[in-house]
């Protein structure tokens, strides 16, 4: 491989012997005599043919498909191809027999010696040829390499060497990544690609690490990292969930593992279903969706009220083992209260709630300036409504007193009396359970998760009933409307 000096033109290399050996002329006159080609085509095939020179081979390619010797031709071409000085910057004369082997793969049609050279001095992989290749085939923008080369070159003749600002050593400039950032910064392969992995596994679209550099880092340039494996994928399906985030009414499914988004009007209580994992759920709290006129807020005072019912002993747990697993259960439901009631006082001490929408917002710092979900200056699109207001005259958050429904009765202090008291009658709801559907007495439990579904206190304290394990039921000592029935769905 030759370099031409400046100035000069460039030579056309040095021509390929077509009589280096005896056994070479021999090969060369039997191909002639059967294809009738010339001894310069002959001897192009031996050099080139992929049988490494094996005359039967080349015969009987001849005879039954037929050869390009155009293409013959051309690659004998490149086997003298000479790289100028800006091609072959940076690259060693591995590095560019390595080109050349490159260019006779894929054509030189197809892409050109500055091409191939280019993106040997910027592919994370360079050293591997195969990797390179696969980059070629998938598709790449030459013209995105050839800008951020024209980067590399510039900075090249201002400096040999520079630290990368992660690990501290020192590199040559086309060992380093460079961003397209505005100021050009650069790091280790090592480092940037750590930089990005982290990045992406949390969640986060990374960014340009530099000095007061405000970058995002864009697929291209996470494929020119790490090529169009799974990084990649993950890194445009981070970037989808984002863009959805930002749109108006789009809710992201809650099912773990689920990546389905689903748009609906989220200025009211919506019934959500997602088509991917057939989960119905709630698009104001997200949680398993609640039928009737609760409010999320209410929902929340109902779940604590239906555990603190379940932490009794219900007469039907005659058994040792029934009792051993009704008080397992009441511990989880008492560690599950607590929780419940320290996030209400959290709340109650630090979040404040919108004046239009009433949804509850925390401030984490600036001005008094508020915006209904989102920051004030924007970003950090979250659900709201958009109205501005200040926090200094926003309402605080009230917690939810979560003996709403039970009024101030301790369920562990329930006494024989309370079970065997005068029951009050509920209008026209029936129970579901009862074989005879009776009218309910007593204690109604309407499931809040159902369209309809309610169960009499004698139904539930049996535990005979099969019912989703998840449902919370609503626990009604007293009918809230003074009529016959309400219909709830």
């Amino acid at each position: 491989i030759s370099f031409p000096e400046k100035g000069k033109e460039k030579g056309k290399g040095k021509e390929k012997s077509e009589s280096d050996s005896p056994k070479q002329r021999e090969k060369a006159r039997n191909i002639m005599e059967i294809t009738q080609m010339s001894e310069k085509d002959a001897f192009c095939l031996l050099r080139n043919h992929p049988s490494g020179g094996n005359v039967n081979s080349i015969i009987s390619d001849f005879l039954t498909n037929g050869i390009n010797m155009e293409a013959y031709r051309k690659m004998d071409e490149l086997e003298n191809i000479e790289f100028s000085e800006s091609d072959a910057f940076g690259l060693g004369e591995k590095e560019l027999e390595q080109a050349k082997h490159i260019l006779k793969l894929m054509g030189p049609e197809k892409f050109s010696p500055s091409d191939i050279c280019c993106l040997l001095r910027h592919h994370p992989q360079s050293r591997d040829m195969a990797a390179v290749i696969a980059t070629l085939q998938q598709g790449v923008d030459m013209a995105a390499w050839h800008e951020k080369d024209k980067l590399l070159l510039r900075k090249s003749y201002e400096k040999k060497e520079e630290e990368c600002v992660f690990c501290f050593d020192e590199f040559k400039v086309e060992d380093m990544f460079t961003l397209d950032c505005e100021k050009a910064h650069r790091f280790c392969f090592e480092c940037i690609k750590r930089h990005v992995e982290i990045s992406v596994n949390d969640g986060i679209p990374p960014n340009c690490p530099g000095d007061e550099c405000n970058h995002t880092i864009s697929s291209l340039e996470v494929s020119q990292i790490f090529g169009n494996g799974e990084l990649y994928n993950k890194f445009n399906a981070l970037v989808l969930k984002r863009a959805l985030e930002g749109l108006e009414g789009s809710i992201g499914c809650p099912t773990p593992g689920c990546s389905n988004w689903i748009v609906v009007d989220t200025s009211k209580k919506v019934r959500c279903t997602c088509p991917a994992c057939g989960l119905s759920f709630c698009s104001m709290c997200r949680e398993m969706y609640h039928y009737g006129e609760h409010t999320c807020a209410e929902v929340k005072a109902i779940r604590m009220n239906w555990m603190q019912w379940n932490l009794r002993d219900r007469q039907a747990a005659h058994t040792q083992e029934q009792k051993a697993a009704l008080e397992l259960r009441k511990k989880e439901l008492k560690r599950r209260i607590e929780e419940l009631k320290k996030d209400e006082e959290w709340k109650e001490k630090h979040l404040r709630v919108c004046p239009k929408c009433s949804r509850t917002i925390e401030k984490t710092g600036g001005c008094d300036s508020m915006v209904c979900g989102r920051d004030t200056h924007g970003g950090n699109t979250q659900d709201g409504c958009g109205h501005k207001f200040a926090w200094s005259k926003a309402k605080p958050y009230k917690k939810v007193k979560w003996d709403t429904h039970m009024g101030n009765v301790d369920v562990n202090k329930i006494s024989a009396d309370d079970v065997n008291q005068v029951r009050e009658s509920h209008g026209y709801w029936n129970c579901d359970v009862c074989p005879n559907h009776d009218k309910i007495r007593g204690i109604r439990f309407s499931c809040i998760h159902c369209p309809a579904f309610n169960i009499c206190q004698n139904c539930e304290e049996k535990e005979e009933y099969h019912h989703h394990p998840d449902h919370v039921f609503d626990i009604i000592r007293h009918e809230k409307y003074d009529v016959q029935a309400v219909d709830l769905t």
